[in-house]
């Protein structure tokens, strides 16, 4: 994929008010993005799934937030694969050069299990701007040891005062044969507490029930079933199967008016969305009724629980949406409550390259001070107004040329004249400049072990040439999926990379003839947009330094003390890689430094091998020593470690602390309801590993077999015994 994308435009539409509180604004805004800048990074791995023994290889993208050019600011990244508990299981660092970089992780058994795992990537700038702008991607690793699917489904039913679990089970072998007639084994699991244990034998479809009832307060999202074939030639292999429900009374429902608020009297639209016990979107009908139980809207969801109605609230009322569940059940659901004054903002489309802004004040502010109509794309003013309602009046209209943003996000807000925001809006402005790419091979088939020839040609939407960094993996399309709906650089850069918490098959938004496709973007938006920081860190005059430095370069910094933690002068530093080879520690000497007169260190690129180095580097690995001043280039350090000489030691002053995540979405194993394509992929692997292990000669050898007879050479003269003896007769 493309490395750079179209910059923002430079027809941005600023009022000119010298010396006025617009262009004071203005510049607090730019000030703001020029003293926090804000990098995004996109990881593009070769494929969506793995398996033991597969390497993860993968492509970094490092991006300027606000023009989506390479990122100059930091020189290094961090890849690391966590795995379901949370906990890191691989972590490397990287050079990037132009905002690019690359590398691999292996998937080998020694360090990593069967299981789910999230890949994630960021700078140490990235840092202080939350985990949101950390990417990260779900991945599931397969271990390919059993041969057995599993189907399964559930159901909690309430019996009075239990709560009773029932599980439909179907075992199946890897070409979908029911495994009939088997005695398995199950326990129910609360993460690694056993709650219920009990033997099953399948029926002859494979399939069988189970029963049992729950204890009170546990939580379902902690459950699995621990699943193992008993008897002879049985699949030993313990599967987990993950216990999901989706409740109906469970479901979460959220309103977000436009613009911030429901005020009394001015026609909102507003946006919801409803969310399922395991955290997807799920839809939704029913109805918004008022004190009196009068419904004065309907609501209906349009895409993955999301959708938007139209209300004109009301002075004194409280509105409450009654939900019709799947069940046949109701539920209700609170709205905001009404504000008595305020003002409002509405976004729409008005023809094919204009939106029309509507502001409204209700009646009480008609003499509201002046207040200030600002629009962003990336951190950067586009445009930018003053807004003053007159007497009698309280609706201004303004229409604003699409061509002013570039391509993705726009925010508009509504400032008070104390730079107070009164509302926010984001809306999605798409000017259909997507690169044209076309990839031709070179002849329409090709015979086994035939060089490929690819002619890949790069076009803007004029049709002329554009030169970029790009990603390409090639795959078999019967093992991996073609995932056009899915995350890719394109909406994570232009969209989820700016909205708050997981947008679900976000490619969806960009399908050019997906009917409704741009109405649910703009639901999308109004349910999940976010401002990503304060509207008072903008205005500060003395903002709180960022903790986290940015990294233009490997660099180990740091000081040498004294008992008192006074300066020694000049001593020299050797600083050491430890790695791990054989199962043995090695240790390789990197450079040698010598402080200054107090006892400053630092080791940077020039003094590494940097590539080499970096590639398979655990930042905890590198070691500064203390030497005494008259080492010399024979000398070996033993300990690994802070080495002290004498009285001394020291202190790293760039150390890198590992952030800790929150527990990101656990993905089921591949056996549990498994489509098509992950089957076919992992019988393939599992063909592959066979064929490698039998061409290496570790495949099943044949049995022994003994010669009993013996050869008797023609005119031998040797005795009867040596020829019995070398026989093996005895």
């Amino acid at each position: 994929m493309l490395l750079v994308f179209g910059g923002l435009n430079a027809k941005a539409q600023v009022a000119n008010l010298a010396g006025g509180n617009l262009k004071e604004l203005v510049n607090s805004l730019t000030s703001f993005r020029n003293k926090t800048p804000i990098e995004k990074l996109y990881l593009q791995t070769d494929k969506p799934y793995y398996t033991l023994g597969d390497t993860l290889r993968f492509k970094t993208y490092l991006l300027n937030a606000d023009y989506l050019t390479p990122s100059a600011r930091s020189g290094l990244l961090y890849v690391e694969l966590d795995d379901a508990a949370n906990r890191m299981v691989k972590r490397i660092m990287l050079q990037v050069v132009s905002g690019c970089s690359w590398g691999d992780i292996a998937l080998n058994a020694t360090a990593i299990h069967e299981g789910s795992y999230t890949l994630r990537a960021y700078t140490n700038w990235m840092r202080n701007f939350g985990e949101d702008y950390v990417f990260k991607k779900n991945i599931y690793v397969a271990a390919l040891n059993g041969t057995t699917l599993i189907k399964a489904d559930f159901k909690l039913d309430t019996v009075t005062w239990k709560k009773a679990m029932r599980v439909s089970l179907r075992f199946t072998g890897i070409d979908k044969t029911p495994i009939g007639l088997k005695d398995i084994q199950l326990r129910l699991m609360d993460g690694k507490h056993n709650l219920f244990k009990d033997k099953i034998t399948t029926g002859i479809n494979g399939a069988s029930e189970i029963n049992f009832d729950l204890p009170d307060k546990t939580a379902i999202k902690n459950l699995s079933i621990k699943a193992q074939q008993m008897g002879n030639g049985a699949d030993t292999a313990v599967l987990t199967i993950p216990v999901t429900l989706n409740r109906p009374e469970n479901t979460d429902l959220q309103f977000m008016p436009e613009g911030g608020n429901l005020i009394a009297g001015i026609p909102t639209r507003v946006g919801f969305k409803a969310i399922s016990e395991d955290g997807r979107g799920t839809d939704v009908t029913g109805k918004i009724v008022n004190n009196h139980q009068q419904e004065v809207a309907t609501i209906t969801s349009s895409h993955k629980g999301m959708g938007s109605f139209e209300l004109t609230p009301q002075a004194g009322e409280n509105y409450t949406a009654t939900i019709v569940m799947p069940n046949k059940t109701t539920k209700s659901y609170p709205l905001p409550p009404v504000k008595t004054s305020g003002t409002a903002l509405r976004v729409t489309p008005k023809g094919n390259d204009s939106l029309e802004i509507t502001l409204t004040t209700s009646p009480t502010l008609t003499t509201t001070p002046t207040t200030y109509l600002i629009g962003q794309a990336r951190g950067v003013v586009c445009y930018a107004q003053p807004v003053m309602f007159k007497e009698g009046s309280t609706t201004i209209k303004k229409t604003i040329a699409k061509d002013l943003f570039p391509t993705g996000i726009a925010r508009f807000t509504l400032l008070s004249n104390t730079n107070q925001p009164l509302n926010e809006r984001m809306v999605y402005i798409d000017l259909n400049d997507n690169l044209n790419i076309s990839v031709n091979a070179s002849k329409p088939s090709y015979n086994l072990r035939d060089s490929i020839a690819l002619n890949i040609q790069v076009k803007d939407k004029d049709g002329k040439p554009v030169q970029g960094t790009f990603s390409l993996a090639v795959t078999d399309d019967s093992q991996v999926r073609t995932d056009s709906i899915g995350s890719n650089i394109l909406n994570n850069l232009l969209l989820t990379s700016d909205l708050k918490g997981t947008v679900e098959e976000p490619g969806w938004y960009f399908e050019q003839n997906t009917p409704g496709r741009m109405v649910a973007l703009d639901n999308l938006l109004l349910t999940q947009g976010w401002t990503g920081y304060d509207w008072k860190d903008v205005f500060d005059s003395k903002p709180a330094p960022l903790k986290f430095d940015a990294e233009p370069e490997l660099a180990i910094k740091g000081r040498i003390t004294g008992v008192l933690n006074n300066s020694v002068g000049r001593v020299t530093i050797a600083l050491l890689l430890k790695t791990m080879i054989n199962k043995r520690d090695t240790v390789t000497k990197i450079d040698y430094v010598a402080t200054d007169k107090t006892g400053r260190f630092s080791f940077k690129s020039s003094h590494f091998a940097l590539s080499p180095i970096l590639k398979s580097l655990q930042p905890a690995n590198l070691h500064p020593v203390v030497l005494d001043s008259s080492f010399n280039e024979s000398f070996k350090m033993v300990t690994i470690g802070i080495g002290k000489a004498g009285n001394t030691g020291i202190t790293i002053e760039n150390e890198f602390k590992p952030p800790v995540f929150t527990t990101n979405e656990i993905l089921p194993p591949w056996y549990v309801n498994s489509d098509t394509l992950v089957l076919n992929n992992n019988r393939t692997k599992i063909t592959q590993l066979k064929a490698e292990a039998n061409y290496r000669g570790e495949g099943r050898l044949l049995k022994v077999v003994n010669i009993a007879d013996k050869k008797i050479v023609k005119g031998s003269k040797k005795p009867e015994w040596l020829l019995r003896s070398r026989s093996g007769a005895g």
